[in-house]
């Protein structure tokens, strides 16, 4: 009965071919699947699509609290890590790497004769291809990581907006209308204002929004027509919760999203030409219309950035904005971001005197035109009231109807 050998270690399997024949097999092997001994990993359009969610879901496992400790360098070295670690076997490298170690027992095999076989064992291959051979590795991952794009929801706060659970703009909206989904629901003009309450106005995102925009909290409450202050309306008229936050809805480049993760970010630049910007509740579910419509494009600071929220990449106790409004792709805007010097408006002054007036004005105006409106129904009472009792009628008829 003959013997059937099995070889494992690449030393033993260079003694036995001989060092010329171990040359010429390992040599062939690798220009079977190389071009001049570089390892590469061929992407169609669908990988990349592929990739991309995977760039996606490795960055939103970036804390951003941890990430805004590095810059962007160290953040993108981790990033690429992180990828390498979860790539799938038929991916990655290490998918070329073995289809050279199978021809390369092949080879071996066919020279040594029936009675031996070759299993060449992979760390000792891998680590003859690069430091024996020179083999050098090309597997796109870099690559694609740095021209990936990825759409993400970007919320933004305004000073310290976070240590009151984002509940300051249903508060501004409570304040200002009397409709509120948590806060207490009266209006600056039914007494004096608290500390509380002017804390709540000065520190949120939308209030931010209207100053840098170029108007006043008065403007808002005045009913002045423009196209950001109805728009702005419309937005608080249709809020659903009592957490927000102010958020933009972006396609960008993944290696610009990791830039303003990254310690050494410098101010973000966002178009005038955004898509969709408003009230969103990650927490709930939940928001208003994200169709506030911007005059002004919009400068932020780096510590404006309370959240990244990358769509595809589904975390935890919280909802993406797709998941909540199954949005159309076009919503998330691309090239309406840039990073630039510019400087963000950091301070905003509220005169409460004049918004308390307005308000009182307004509700005045309102009053009047609920009182026309219903001035047909008035006429005929009066009317029937002069025809049946005479004058006195009229007087508390027409002084009923002020009171209801």
């Amino acid at each position: 009965m003959r013997n059937f050998v099995v070889l494992h270690e690449l030393d033993e399997i260079k003694k036995i071919l001989g060092e010329e024949k171990y040359k010429e097999c390992m040599n062939a092997a690798i220009n079977k699947h190389t071009f001049n001994k570089e390892l590469e990993v061929y992407w169609d359009y669908r990988d990349i699509d592929v990739f991309s969610d995977t760039i996606a879901r490795k960055m939103a496992d970036l804390e951003l609290f941890e990430t805004s400790k590095n810059n962007f360098e160290t953040n993108k070295e981790k990033l690429i890590d992180t990828i390498y670690e979860n790539m799938n076997y038929e991916t990655g490298i290490d998918y070329v790497e073995n289809e050279i170690r199978k021809s390369f027992n092949e080879l071996a095999e066919k020279t040594l004769g029936d009675e031996v076989s070759v299993d060449a064992s992979w760390d000792w291959f891998v680590d003859a291809l690069y430091n024996e051979f020179d083999c050098t590795q090309n597997d796109g991952i870099k690559e694609h990581a740095e021209s990936a794009e990825v759409m993400i929801n970007l919320m933004i706060q305004y000073k310290d907006e976070a240590n009151s659970d984002y509940s300051n703009i249903d508060a501004m909206n409570s304040l200002l209308t009397g409709y509120s989904h948590g806060y207490h629901c009266a209006t600056i003009c039914d007494g004096e204002m608290t500390e509380d309450d002017k804390y709540r106005f000065e520190n949120n995102a939308l209030s931010w929004l209207i100053y840098q925009q170029g108007y006043t909290m008065e403007d808002l409450v005045s009913g002045k027509d423009s196209k950001f202050l109805n728009s702005v309306r419309q937005e608080m008229s249709n809020m659903t919760n009592y957490m927000n936050e102010l958020t933009v809805l972006l396609e960008v480049d993944a290696m610009d999203v990791l830039q303003m993760m990254s310690s050494d970010c410098h101010n973000v630049k966002l178009s005038k030409d955004l898509n969709s910007i408003g009230i969103f509740n990650r927490w709930d579910g939940g928001g208003s219309v994200l169709e506030i419509e911007l005059e002004k494009d919009v400068i932020l600071s780096p510590d404006m950035i309370s959240h990244i929220q990358f769509e595809g990449a589904k975390k935890q106790f919280e909802y993406n904005v797709d998941e909540v409004y199954g949005l159309v792709g076009s919503c998330w805007a691309k090239d309406c971001m840039t990073f630039t010097d510019e400087s963000a408006m950091k301070d905003f002054t509220i005169d409460y005197e004049m918004v308390k007036e307005e308000l009182k004005k307004q509700g005045e105006i309102r009053m009047m035109e609920e009182i026309e409106a219903t001035s047909p129904e008035l006429d005929d009472q009066i009317r029937s009231a002069e025809d049946l009792k005479g004058n006195d009628s009229v007087e508390s008829i027409v002084k009923e109807e002020m009171e209801r």
